[in-house]
């Protein structure tokens, strides 16, 4: 597997895909098929405890001849970690996983340094790989490497391995100039045709597209639910809030009506499963804790975090009749909708609005600068919404664990895996019903949910959800009780899904 991230290194994952990173390849590897993770280092991860050097080798890179090292670490469960690594692995010198370029240059910092990724994990590969090796690329960071094993006679041996790939997010599809920039594909692999067919976007004719090349020469393509399989087969249409192919919607049909376009759900891991529900004050003591360990670090942020630690304290003392919460990365596929206006208000006023006085929202998460200071100021006036920005793994799992009802209504979700978790704890969920959300949550059995024809009729159906579920909660104890139950033995298992890609993909 060749991947952005790696949730199983400290400090390895960013989001959904790192837990897939770490959960999948252990389920994988329980078939009988050993599975090795090639990432790279962002000039941090090959320091990880454990990690040892392995080798070196060079690479031709654009005009330069780089020394990618390689580290790696005493397996577990038959699942090897490759961590390779370059100081162009961290283009800004931050050690974070993805660069922020601005509006202005999209991608560019992590087009090129996963343009390496492909370039050296191929080399990696040539050196190292069995035979009969299946290669397993994640989302646009990989797409490169189906190209380049294609295209470079140094891969030639590659081609004859069985080549796949998972679609995580395609709504980001790392797309940049084929030429006449620092990065851009002619750049990058100036040996190469930056005019070859496998790179064109069906939308814009100069622009190179990763993951349009990895989805033309690749085995096998899935998506990590059954209704997102379904739905990229649209086109996306924002005019009714509706997100699909993302523009790559006729090369999925092809992939479709030739047999090579699946949907797998991911899973969830339920040894994690809490044994426990903390009260909110039980809950509010690590939040505290983690809100006064946020504002030392980050004074700029002080009087956010002084905000919600008064929000908390008043919580605590009036004892909340309902705990709503919501973990999230704050893009606009996960918080436009709560944003959207209807009739001068947001979609978060109303359903804060509908809530009784000593209710609470816990939102925990950090992310769009321009989605952050909306929700502060949604929580300055109201203070039954408590914003904790920022994004703390055990703070989370007390979160999931703590609350009455998870929000999670995403534009579009491909899988998701909050609502896992939520519903692992036994905390039903209201989700929009798309992608891998309408595969897991049943509504008015082990959540509710809601749909529109636009995103007016979203907020509308997503309100009524709401009230509903606040109608269950508060006048029908023994039926919500129930839902609590369902919720909690709902199963997802990466075993299952591990057998998917053994029996769809890998053969």
């Amino acid at each position: 597997m060749v991947a952005a991230e790696n949730g199983a290194l400290p400090g390895g994952k960013a989001g959904g895909v790192g837990d897939v990173l770490r959960d999948l390849p252990p389920a994988i590897a329980e078939t009988g098929r050993p599975v090795t993770i090639l990432m790279p280092s962002y000039n941090r991860l090959h320091t990880s405890d454990g990690m040892e050097w392995c080798g070196a080798f060079p690479v031709r890179f654009g005009q330069e001849s780089l020394n990618i090292e390689w580290y790696g670490k005493q397996p577990a469960a038959d699942v090897d970690t490759v961590v390779l690594h370059n100081p162009r692995f961290d283009p800004q010198n931050t050690g974070q996983i993805y660069c922020d370029d601005g509006p202005d240059n999209p991608f560019a910092s992590d087009a090129t340094k996963f343009a390496l990724l492909s370039l050296a994990a191929g080399e990696w590969l040539v050196r190292h790989a069995d035979d009969q090796a299946v290669l397993h690329l994640h989302d646009w960071h990989a797409g490169l490497l189906a190209l380049l094993r294609e295209r470079l006679p140094a891969f030639e041996r590659l081609k004859h391995l069985r080549c796949v790939l998972t679609l995580h997010n395609l709504a980001l599809q790392g797309l940049r100039p084929r030429r006449g920039h620092p990065s851009s594909f002619e750049r990058w692999f100036p040996e190469l045709d930056p005019d070859d067919a496998l790179l064109s976007d069906p939308r814009y004719h100069d622009v190179a597209n990763p993951l349009a090349a990895a989805i033309r020469s690749v085995d096998h393509v899935n998506t990590v639910s059954p209704t997102n399989a379904r739905e990229i087969l649209q086109p996306t249409d924002l005019a009714r809030g509706f997100h699909g192919g993302e523009g790559l919607e006729v090369l999925l049909q092809h992939a479709a009506a030739e047999g090579r376009l699946h949907g797998i759900l991911n899973g969830c891991d339920y040894t994690a499963t809490p044994l426990h529900r903390p009260t909110f004050p039980e809950l509010g003591e690590p939040v505290a804790t983690t809100l006064a360990e946020w504002s030392d670090r980050q004074p700029h942020n002080k009087s956010l975090f002084s905000l919600a630690s008064r929000s908390l304290e008043q919580a605590n003392n009036r004892q909340p009749s309902i705990v709503l919460t919501a973990v999230s990365r704050l893009t606009d596929q996960k918080a436009g909708l709560l944003l959207a206006r209807t009739q001068g208000i947001t979609l978060l006023q109303q359903l804060l609005r509908s809530l009784p006085n000593d209710a609470v929202m816990l939102l925990l998460g950090s992310g769009d600068p321009g989605i952050e200071p909306a929700l502060a100021q949604h929580a300055a006036t109201d203070s039954r919404l408590i914003f904790l920005r920022g994004f703390s793994e055990p703070l989370a799992n007390a979160v999931f664990a703590a609350g009455d009802l998870f929000l999670m209504p995403s534009t579009f979700e491909p899988s998701g895996i909050s609502q896992m978790y939520a519903m692992r704890a036994g905390q039903p969920c209201l989700v929009h019903a798309v992608g891998g959300l309408n595969d897991t949550v049943k509504d008015n059995i082990n959540g509710f949910s809601f749909s529109g024809p636009n995103t007016e009729a979203q907020v509308a159906n997503c309100m009524a959800s709401m009230i509903h579920a606040q109608q269950v909660f508060f006048d029908q104890p023994e039926r919500w009780q129930e839902m609590v139950s369902d919720a909690r033995a709902a199963r997802f298992l990466w075993s299952d899904a591990a057998e998917q890609y053994e029996t769809k993909m890998y053969v």
